[in-house]
């Protein structure tokens, strides 16, 4: 019925499907909430999301954008050593979501991070993600 040539591609074709078809149901599906909503990113997600560019992925201020900047960005493993040892959430929750005055950040209303944390109708889900950044900044802290 079909030349040798269509054929061979036809059996390719199939082939190709059956082998995508079965990889993809052996893959482990991303955990997801109870109800199927969009699964919450990490604390470090975040971060490297949304503050190692400047920060670096090490959060010591050496980020890749860092020598573009204006002022150079804090080292944030030494929040608590700056705080009399002491890691303030309530600092850096009040960082990531009002700003600093610092003009690396932009303005307090809408600093560069502004759509992780600002502008979501759900007031729980900004919490929740500003309290998942904060807890990983704190495991990043020096002794």
């Amino acid at each position: 019925m079909f030349n040798p040539v269509t054929r061979a591609i036809v059996l390719s074709m199939v082939l190709l499907f059956t082998g995508a078809a079965t990889v993809m149901s052996q893959q482990k599906l991303a955990p997801s909430k109870a109800d199927n909503g969009p699964v919450e990113p990490s604390g470090k997600d975040m971060f490297k999301s949304y503050c190692a560019s400047c920060h670096g992925e090490d959060a010591k201020g050496h980020g890749p954008v860092a020598p573009a900047l204006k002022v150079a960005p804090h080292d944030l493993t030494l929040l608590a050593k700056r705080n009399n040892g002491k890691y303030s959430a309530d600092y850096v929750n009040n960082v990531v979501l009002h700003g600093v005055n610092t003009p690396a950040h932009g303005s307090a209303e809408m600093p560069i991070w502004g759509p992780i944390f600002v502008g979501i109708n759900d007031q729980r889900l900004v919490i929740l993600r500003v309290n998942k950044l904060s807890e990983y900044l704190e495991t990043l802290q020096v002794k």
